[in-house]
């Protein structure tokens, strides 16, 4: 099991959520924890996968430099 762990700006949360979530149920993922807690001005949203591949996917989606602003079928922010 893979935890992954993101670190967000509180006033992006609700968009970036929905943006994993969105990206989750595209590519077939469900991951066995999903959490969020807050750090200071900063949000963490911690996220368990069953395999590393699904964590290392998500990482790389997610965890590398600037989050993304949007998915396919989704509306940039």
């Amino acid at each position: 099991m893979l935890q992954v762990r993101i670190r967000l700006r509180q006033a992006d949360l609700a968009h970036q959520m929905g943006l994993m979530r969105a990206w989750l149920d595209r590519s077939g993922y469900a991951p066995s924890r999903f959490d969020c807690e807050r750090d200071g001005d900063a949000m963490v949203v911690s996220v368990d996968f069953a395999t590393d591949r699904e964590g290392q996917a998500f990482e790389a989606h997610f965890g590398s430099g600037p989050p993304p602003t949007s998915i396919p079928g989704q509306l940039a922010r």
